[in-house]
């Protein structure tokens, strides 16, 4: 085989390789099972949380608190004012998008801050909280960095931030912008209503802070246990 021939047949085969790689990256099923057993090395954890909200139905100060997680779907924020909120508002994991049984389609590529990231949507093919999500995955770094979700109750348009000298896909910072029009806290939606300062819809935005992880130390069930 002569040189110029060789490099010829390596050129072919780099572009076949490049080709299934990037078939393998624009398959919405993979992604999402990559995405999933990545989160899966998690078993639990718990973190610190400095928590902003600004919402037009409830006012809450910035406020300190602790998130307790437990493998498959056990999950605590201790802090009795967030006992209020929508759950998928805090508590939202790779876990809990499309349950069992979904369809998921490849969208498109789309770069983002600097970051090629994949597009997919998953759609429930069975009755569940969440409707359908748009997720937007960094296939190298195996994480979810932003999610789109038509819930039940509303919507949600989650942003996460990573950082890489934590080897698991927990994010430090969250921002959750959401809009949930059936959700009602009366006591507040009252005294507005008295002062005539009623939201027109029961929207705004949340973030959360996290540090100090600790993952995959062991949590003992009694902390998920509700207080009587």
């Amino acid at each position: 085989m002569n040189f110029n021939k060789a490099i010829f047949i390596g050129i072919i085969l780099s572009f076949i390789i490049n080709q299934n790689l990037q078939a393998q990256k624009n398959n919405a099923d993979e992604l999402l099972k990559m995405i999933k057993e990545n989160y899966e090395r998690i078993k639990d954890y718990e973190a610190n949380a400095e928590i902003k909200v600004n919402l037009d139905f409830i006012k809450v100060p910035e406020m300190n608190a602790k998130v307790f997680y437990k493998s498959p779907d056990k999950f605590k924020l201790d802090s009795k004012d967030f006992a209020m909120l929508p759950k998928q508002a805090i508590n939202f994991t790779p876990a809990n998008i499309g349950g069992e049984n979904f369809t998921a389609v490849f969208i498109k590529n789309e770069n983002m801050n600097g970051k090629d990231l994949n597009v997919i949507k998953v759609i429930p093919n069975e009755d569940s909280e969440i409707l359908a999500s748009t997720l937007w995955i960094d296939s190298n770094a195996k994480t979810l960095n932003k999610i789109e979700s038509i819930t039940q109750k509303g919507s949600l348009k989650v942003n996460l931030n990573y950082d890489s000298k934590i080897n698991y896909p927990l994010p430090v910072l969250v921002s959750i912008e959401m809009d949930f029009p059936e959700f009602r806290v009366n006591s507040e939606r009252q005294k507005n209503q008295a002062k005539g300062n009623s939201a027109d819809k029961d929207s705004g935005k949340i973030t959360i802070k996290y540090s100090d992880y600790k993952i995959n130390k062991g949590i003992d069930d009694k902390i998920f246990e509700k207080k009587k």
